[in-house]
C-alpha cells in the first residue's frame, strides 16, 4: 500500500442552522473582522451582521464581483496589513473563499500574491501562519473551505494559477446548507457539476488514496441523488443538503488527490474565454471521462456503477453507463454540450491545449500530448 497525508481544514461545522454561530465562531479569534464576500446585500448578510454585532465584533466589508485577480488580492493585502483585523470571514461562492484565503495569508507575509503562484511567481512561500480564516460558502460546488490553495486569475496575461500552502487551509470552515436555498438553477447547475467533476476527477486521479476514494465515491452518490433534483426545486432542504455535503467531500478529496483534464481545460477555458468555471468543467467532463477510462478501467467502472445504480457484466460496460450518464446528467440541466456554444471555434483550439496543461493535469489517468488534446478538443467543436 502507498504512503500517503491527508489535509483539511482545523475544524469543519456541517449541517442546516448552524449558521447561526458564525459570531460566536467569529469572536473566539478577537473584535475586528474583514467580511470578503460576493455574495448580495440581503438576509444572509445581514444575519452575519447582527450576529457580529451580538458578540461586539467590528467589521469592514471587502466586496468582489468578479474571480480574485492579482490586482484585487494586493489591493485587499494593503488594507489587511494596515489595519489590525483578528480574523477573516469569507461567505459567498469559491471566488470570496479562495479570496479571503489568499488575503489571510498575505496578511502575514511578505510580497505581491504573484510571488507566490505556481508556474508563474517567484517560488514563495508561506511561511508564517496567516490570519484566521472562517470561510461560508453560499454555493455547492468549489469546496474551496477545505482547500489549501486559493485560484488567482491574470485577465492580461491570460492564465489562472495557484497560491498554495496547508497553512492556508481555512482555520473553520463552516458549511450549512441553508444559504444555498435561494441559489439560482443555472448556478446551482454549474456548482453542483463543479463538485461532481471534482469527485470523479480525484477519484480517478493517479494521486488518489484509500482516504480520498471514499470522500470521492460518497460525493458521486449524493450528485447522482440531488444535483437534479436541488436543480430543479431549489427550495427541497434535503437536495440542498446533499449537494453542500457534495461539495465539502468533493473540496477534500481535491485537496490530497488532485484532479484531472476537465479541470485542466476548465482553466484555461476560464483565464482566456471567461468561461465560468463551473460550466467549463460540466462541458468538457464526458468527453474526458471517454477519453481517460480506459487507462483507469476499475474507477471508472466504479463510478457507472453509483452513478447508475446498478451492476454491470463488465468493467467496460459499466464505464460507458456512467459516461453516458453524465451525458444525460448534462443535458437534464440544461448546459451547453459543446466549445461552440461558448464562443470557441477552431482556430482557439491550439492556444487553448497550449494552455490547459497546469497543475490539474498531472493527476489525469492518461497524459495528454498536446496533438492528443488539440484532438480531442476539436471534437467538441
Amino acid at each position: 500500500m502507498k504512503s500517503f497525508e491527508f489535509m483539511s481544514a482545523n475544524r469543519i461545522i456541517f449541517g442546516s442552522g448552524n449558521f447561526n454561530q458564525a459570531g460566536k465562531l467569529a469572536g473566539q479569534f478577537g473584535n475586528k473582522a474583514l467580511i470578503v464576500t460576493n455574495f448580495p446585500a440581503g438576509a444572509i448578510l445581514e444575519r452575519l451582521e447582527k450576529q457580529l454585532s451580538d458578540y461586539q465584533i467590528h467589521y469592514q466589508y471587502l466586496s468582489i464581483s468578479n474571480e480574485p485577480t492579482i490586482t484585487l488580492i494586493d489591493d485587499g493585502a494593503r488594507i489587511v496589513r494596515s489595519q489590525t483585523f483578528n480574523v477573516i470571514i469569507g461567505i459567498g461562492g469559491g471566488s470570496a473563499i479562495d479570496t479571503g484565503k489568499a488575503l489571510a495569508g498575505l496578511a502575514t507575509n511578505p510580497g505581491s500574491v504573484l510571488d507566490y503562484l505556481e508556474g508563474v511567481g517567484m517560488g514563495a512561500e508561506i511561511r508564517q501562519s496567516p490570519l484566521p480564516y472562517l470561510a461560508i460558502p453560499t454555493t455547492a460546488g468549489t469546496g474551496a473551505e477545505v482547500t489549501k490553495n486559493a485560484v488567482i486569475a491574470s485577465f492580461e496575461q491570460k492564465f489562472k494559477k495557484s497560491m498554495r500552502s496547508p497553512l492556508l487551509l481555512p482555520r473553520i470552515a463552516l458549511v450549512d446548507p441553508e444559504l444555498t436555498i435561494t441559489l439560482p438553477p443555472e448556478p446551482t447547475a454549474y456548482c453542483g457539476m463543479d463538485a461532481l467533476t471534482q469527485c470523479i476527477e480525484a477519484y480517478t486521479s493517479k494521486k488518489s488514496q484509500p482516504f480520498t476514494d471514499i470522500l470521492a465515491l460518497e460525493g458521486i452518490r449524493l450528485a447522482r441523488r440531488s444535483l437534479l433534483m436541488a436543480f430543479q426545486n431549489g427550495q427541497n432542504l434535503a437536495a440542498r443538503e446533499e449537494m453542500a455535503l457534495c461539495s465539502l467531500l468533493s473540496g477534500m478529496s481535491l485537496a490530497n488527490a488532485g484532479l484531472g483534464a476537465a479541470h485542466g481545460v476548465g482553466a484555461a477555458l476560464g483565464a482566456l474565454f471567461g468561461i465560468p468555471h463551473g460550466l467549463a468543467c460540466a462541458v468538457m467532463l464526458p468527453s474526458v471521462m471517454q477519453a481517460n477510462y480506459e487507462s483507469a478501467l476499475e474507477k471508472y467502472a466504479r463510478v457507472g456503477e453509483i452513478l447508475t445504480d446498478n451492476a454491470f457484466s463488465s468493467l467496460e460496460d459499466a464505464a460507458k453507463a456512467g459516461i453516458k450518464f453524465i451525458y444525460q446528467l448534462r443535458k437534464d440541466l440544461k448546459i451547453p454540450e459543446s466549445l461552440s456554444t461558448l464562443g470557441i471555434t477552431s482556430s482557439d483550439i491550439p492556444l487553448l491545449a497550449k494552455n490547459s496543461g497546469g497543475s490539474s493535469m498531472s493527476g489525469n489517468p492518461r497524459q495528454f500530448g498536446e496533438e492528443e488534446l488539440v484532438q480531442l478538443l476539436n471534437n467538441l467543436i
